[in-house]
């Protein structure tokens, strides 16, 4: 049976009208179906129907290893269904939910499950970061605070890799699954808790998901570094202090894939904008501003912002449009509805193959777009990606 060969997706026709694409990216083996989608656990350790048939029952085993692997890796997926309508955070699980531990209050977690079993769907991603996520500082928008003057805030470039948090014995996703880095890679972390980014380079997203999600990193591992940009167990203390805490952790790792993440003062608007031009140009998503002397804080905070040359959100795909012209028989858009309720075609970005095997309704998909119009709706909106599970 033929391996998949990077760089070169494999259709395969399956029980819809649109065939599956198997492709090879890093070494990962994927399926657009939702069988391998929806499979949870390390990406490397995923297979489907499809995937057995091109490659063989024998070789996905051996690429595969034992299929309950990833079951015992930590990274189990909380599901509800609507075969358990009643599924309760009760005193025998509040502490966990499908042997995961909740983070977030029992009232509130009860709230979430309650929801999602009534819809009879599975937890959304940003209902799993607020069940399972650790407490972290998250960032709102620039743009939000038209008024504000950033001039002595703290800049920094927005860094396009994935968040995760140091515990200071393993690394978690903003929902709370462990990244399963090498010995190696932690052998020079520290005890202390950290918060930062790993990250591979401009515009190398989609790699460093590849690797990240792996139960081994295998040799993509060379190719990442843990960037630190704040010590959270120096919450107590001005955001100056947490970053020469982070250059000091960084300076004693002494490895290369240990770095503290450069912050430098804002002088103007101006300056401000001139700094987010440059970054764009070589790559770069944005920028990143921190309030001078603020603290560390779980949740969204104004000390923290985003400064992008193009705004970017997240909506659920609730449907698919034909394609017309030279899209006829694929895709032409995908139906969008935003967390406030707005729908709209997002059409625009999706590449030839997308089109051919589209994100799958239910699927959270990240766009760009320039404004919106009175109504609400986002201006000049084009597709991004699907948002990963982390």
């Amino acid at each position: 049976m033929p391996a998949l060969i990077e760089g070169s997706p494999v259709e395969m026709k399956g029980s819809g009208a649109k065939p599956y694409v198997l492709k090879n990216v890093g070494g990962v083996y994927s399926c657009s179906c939702p069988s391998w989608r929806n499979m949870g656990g390390p990406v490397d350790r995923r297979t489907c129907k499809h995937l057995k048939k091109h490659c063989g029952d024998a070789a996905e085993a051996a690429r595969i290893g034992s299929m309950p692997a990833f079951a015992q890796a930590g990274t189990t997926t909380a599901r509800v269904s609507s075969a358990a309508p009643n599924m309760a955070v009760g005193p025998a699980t509040a502490a966990t939910v499908n042997g995961r531990v909740v983070t977030a209050d029992a009232d509130y977690a009860q709230t979430i499950l309650d929801r999602a079993a009534k819809d009879g769907r599975k937890l959304r991603q940003d209902e799993k970061t607020k069940l399972h996520g650790p407490a972290i500082l998250l960032a709102h928008k620039y743009e939000d605070f038209p008024d504000l003057d950033p001039t002595g805030w703290w800049y920094s470039e927005k860094l396009d890799g994935v968040r995760a948090l140091w515990t200071g014995k393993e690394f978690l996703s903003r929902q709370g699954n462990i990244f399963h880095a090498p010995d190696w890679f932690k052998a020079a972390m520290p005890d202390e808790a950290l918060d930062g980014e790993l990250w591979m380079g401009r515009e190398m997203f989609q790699k460093t998901i590849s690797v990240v999600k792996r139960l081994d990193w295998g040799d993509g591992a060379k190719l990442i570094k843990y960037v630190i940009f704040d010590v959270p167990s120096l919450k107590n203390e001005a955001f100056e202090a947490r970053i020469d805490a982070a250059v000091n952790h960084a300076v004693a790792a002494n490895v290369s894939h240990i770095k503290a993440h450069p912050h430098h003062p804002v002088q103007s608007r101006k300056h401000l904008a001139d700094e987010l031009k440059a970054v764009a140009a070589l790559g770069g998503e944005g920028l990143m501003i921190r309030k001078p002397k603020s603290f560390y804080e779980a949740g969204r905070s104004s000390t923290l912002l985003k400064v992008k040359p193009w705004d970017d959100a997240e909506a659920v795909v609730i449907g698919h449009e034909p394609g017309k012209g030279r899209h006829k028989g694929v895709v032409g858009g995908l139906l969008v509805r935003t967390p406030d309720g707005k729908e709209f075609n997002l059409g625009t970005g999706l590449s030839d193959e997308e089109r051919r095997s589209p994100p799958q309704i239910g699927d959270t998909v990240t766009y760009s777009f320039t404004g919106k119009t009175e109504a609400g709706i986002p201006k000049c909106a084009a597709f991004l990606r699907i948002r990963p599970e982390e």
